[in-house]
């Protein structure tokens, strides 16, 4: 049984961290130059816990794929990263639909996670 080792568990948790860190600027950036400060809090904050939610989802497929043969976890896979698109594809509609969250804080928070890897690779924290 392969489990992630320890180098994959300090990546994943410098992974965590820098998404919600990246949260915090994007959500101070817009504190900073937005006029309405609430809606943008409120859409960042929607955006990165929800980012980070998939992050979670993304480690336990991953967790769970190492166990299954190839063809299934192939699908599991698959099905996984459907499930994550249309679940983005429904944070993004209820931010578009509620008027109290700023759809443009929860469309640039979703890259977070991004930012924070490239921030990461860029400072030699963590390896390609």
């Amino acid at each position: 049984m392969i489990r992630m080792n320890e180098k994959t568990n300090d990546y994943y948790r410098m992974i965590m961290i820098g998404t919600l860190v990246a949260g915090l600027v994007l959500m101070a950036i817009g504190l900073i130059f937005h006029t309405n400060k609430y809606a943008w809090v409120k859409g960042v904050t929607f955006g990165t816990i929800f980012t980070a939610i998939k992050l979670v989802l993304i480690n336990r497929t991953a967790n769970k794929v190492v166990d299954m043969n190839r063809s299934d976890a192939t699908r599991h896979t698959m099905g996984q990263y459907t499930i994550r698109y249309l679940l983005t594809g429904g944070v993004l509609l209820i931010s578009i639909l509620d008027s109290s969250i700023d759809m443009w804080a929860v469309f640039f928070s979703l890259f977070t996670t991004k930012i924070a890897i490239y921030v990461l690779l860029m400072m030699g924290k963590i390896n390609k």
